[in-house]
């Protein structure tokens, strides 16, 4: 069978990440069309759809695929842009970058290692954020509590040209609307810049709301993960039947596939419901 599982729900997965039962759909075109976005830099990338269609599935499959990091940060009514770029600074990790920036060096120009190691001090000398001489603290938990003290895109902009973060909003639309147009203004920084932002929501009311920009004109880039069709999710039931060597008849997969309203989430379980009632896997 090639790879090797534990349990069948490795296999058809309600949660996380699918792996074995990853299905591309119309063929490849949203994975193709998030590449180009992240290829071409300097793109507002919305990935709008229902509910449970995939929209996170989609942008994790493509980021692993491209080695980069998703720093994600999730939207509240009770959050204001502020809090937002405070999260993601928090969310920082550069012990983690450091390991995998040599993937991305030859294209960002930075190397780890040395004095051109990613960390808190580095930030704050690129940015200007904090004056370090011999008198100031160089220990990086107290630069970033300064840091983190006065949050901006700004601070953000460095850590995703030289590392291979790439910044993720979502649910978007929970988002109040006074606070979507802060970000939108202030998202023209990262466009600047030539980086690409991905944004995840239910409403094409941000879609709305940043085409109302006039400097995001022509950098506004949208994904609509819609219900699914039965043949994508009929690949979800073959797939899985097939790594498993489990017979399955054309009429049981159209079965499930009608079942599922368009929602792979529910392919997932319904398979996953039938192979436990075969006691198959523990």
């Amino acid at each position: 069978m090639g790879k090797t599982i534990e349990k069948v729900t490795d296999v058809f997965r309600s949660t996380g990440q699918p792996e074995i039962t990853y299905v591309k759909r119309d063929s490849g075109a949203q994975e193709k069309r998030l590449n180009t976005y992240l290829d071409e830099g300097g793109q507002l990338c919305l990935i709008t759809g229902p509910s449970k269609t995939g929209k996170t599935t989609l942008y994790k499959r493509v980021l692993a695929e491209r080695g980069q990091i998703p720093l994600v940060v999730q939207c509240t009514r009770k959050k204001s842009a502020l809090d937002l770029w405070r999260e993601a600074l928090s969310s920082v990790n550069f012990e983690r970058v450091s390991e995998t920036t040599k993937s991305v060096s030859r294209k960002t120009g930075f190397e780890a290692g040395g004095e051109g190691e990613a960390g808190w001090a580095w930030l704050a000398k690129i940015t200007g954020k904090l004056t370090l001489s011999r008198e100031h603290s160089t220990d990086e938990e107290v630069i970033k509590s300064r840091i983190l003290a006065d949050p901006s895109p700004d601070l953000l902009v460095p850590i995703l040209q030289h590392t291979n973060y790439v910044l993720i909003i979502e649910d978007f639309h929970y988002l109040d609307d006074a606070e979507k147009v802060v970000l939108f203004q202030q998202w023209k920084r990262f466009i600047d810049n030539e980086i690409t932002i991905i944004v995840l929501g239910t409403s094409h009311r941000a879609v709305d709301i940043a085409s109302s920009n006039k400097d995001l004109l022509g950098r506004i880039a949208q994904i609509d993960v819609s219900q699914w069709s039965s043949n994508d999710l009929k690949s979800i039931c073959t797939q899985g039947f097939e790594f498993l060597r489990i017979p399955a008849s054309p009429a049981i997969i159209d079965l499930i596939t009608r079942e599922s309203v368009g929602l792979p989430i529910i392919t997932q379980q319904i398979c996953l419901e039938l192979v436990h009632g075969r006691s198959i896997y523990s």
